[in-house]
């Protein structure tokens, strides 16, 4: 069977796109199985590029999405692109020979290219929409993005995201069927839009470095953190994955623990506020910005870390938990949203109120019981071997294609 996983471009490994290679990868390589999996998209970056799993191909529509320094605007350009992304799928089957067994449409920028391939091109194969979440935007985030996208005219853009409700709400009840990755997206799409949805079990793996020892040395030394027990996160720094509420914990354990350092990885809108933030609580020289590293970099900050913290708001599932987990890093996070599908409380991580005191608490415990925590931190890693992998979540998409009725 031919697949064809659609999204308007790889521009960065978030959790969100390095699922959707991923998959890809594990489709493709399914045991006993011939499968094809092509990614349609606008552009890759090279990151993302180099990410593609072998067995995977890849067709570029060319379209540069990203004309403005504002990331919103530039959504919009994603948004409204996708449908153009369609043309080349006839383009597809004749190189292929085969016609295409199913389309997945991944996350809410793809949505108009879903509706136009069922109304317009009338495409008679089964049209998956994964959706990571319902739009931010729209329903949770209207005051945050709006001040983003419009500044002081804010105000006047808010009506807009409420009324898209109803237009995501339509577009989404055209997919033949909604894929979710954890029992959290699935009480979202529930709650949202009232439809059933199919959960794709996540996996969790990263390129493991040779000498792991050697690698997380080389953390170390590159961030200046030799001597120090470090507290990991690894995220998008926007506001809703208040890195803030770390900061205020860090400058709680500090006075009492002053060999602790806070490493922060990844990019974003929010960094330079982090920052900002960091020197005002007088803690800058215990935090380290890393900003985006490659995939055997990240392997090597899990190495190196103690303990991970994650702080996100309501998260659909927590891809960097995850991964967190399977290195055996015991976990403290915030008691909301997809968390709770991967941590067992008390026994891989601790789950906990969204407050700077009441981090620095559980972070303390681990820090001061070692034995404890790196028992922690295996359990979490045996769970994510039993529970979450990849190889699970191509036979979950395999077994939502079988499911649906012959009409769809």
């Amino acid at each position: 069977m031919h697949f064809v996983f659609l999204y308007p471009q790889l521009k960065n490994l978030t959790g969100a796109q390095r699922l959707i290679l991923e998959l890809a990868g594990a489709i493709a390589a399914t045991p006993g199985d011939r499968h094809r999996v092509t990614l349609l998209t606008h552009t890759v970056s090279p990151a993302c590029r180099a990410a593609i799993p072998a067995g995977v191909g890849l067709c570029e529509g060319g379209f540069n999405l990203n004309r403005t320094p504002n990331h919103y605007l530039n959504s919009l350009l994603e948004y409204f692109s996708t449908p153009f992304l369609l043309k080349q799928l006839s383009q597809l089957e004749r190189e292929s020979g085969e016609k295409i067994s199913a389309l997945c449409f991944f996350g809410p920028p793809s949505l108009p290219g879903l509706w136009w391939g069922k109304h317009l091109r009338r495409l008679k194969t089964p049209l998956f929409y994964f959706c990571y979440e319902p739009p931010r935007a729209a329903y949770t985030d209207i005051s945050e993005v709006s001040r983003a996208w419009a500044g002081r005219v804010n105000g006047l853009v808010k009506p807009l995201f409420r009324l898209y409700r109803p237009v995501d709400r339509y577009l989404t009840r055209q997919a033949s069927a909604v894929l979710v990755n954890g029992r959290y997206g699935q009480s979202l799409i529930r709650e949202t839009y009232g439809l059933p949805s199919i959960v794709i079990t996540h996996g969790a793996e990263l390129p493991q470095p040779p000498d792991p020892i050697t690698a997380a040395n080389q953390i170390r030394a590159r961030f200046g953190l030799a001597g120090k027990r470090i507290i990991l996160t690894v995220n998008h720094l926007h506001p809703r994955k208040r890195v803030n509420l770390q900061l205020e914990a860090l400058s709680l354990l500090l006075p009492k623990y002053p060999d602790v350092g806070l490493l922060v990885v990844g990019s974003g809108p929010e960094a330079q506020n982090l920052r900002d933030l960091a020197a005002q609580l007088g803690i800058g020289d215990s935090v380290v910005f890393a900003g985006f590293v490659s995939d055997e970099e990240l392997a090597a900050c899990y190495a190196v870390a103690s303990v991970y913290l994650h702080s996100g708001r309501a998260e659909s599932f927590g891809l960097s938990v995850l991964e967190a987990s399977a290195a055996g890093l015991p976990i403290v996070a915030a008691d909301e949203g997809g968390p709770r599908d991967i941590i067992v409380e008390g026994q891989t991580g601790f789950l906990v109120q969204a407050n700077p005191a009441a981090f620095a608490a559980k972070l303390e415990w681990l820090l001061t019981h070692p034995t404890e925590a790196h028992e922690i931190g295996r359990k979490g890693a045996v769970r994510v071997v039993q529970h979450f992998t990849w190889q699970q979540g191509a036979q979950d998409f395999l077994s939502a294609l079988s499911s649906l009725s012959p009409e769809k």
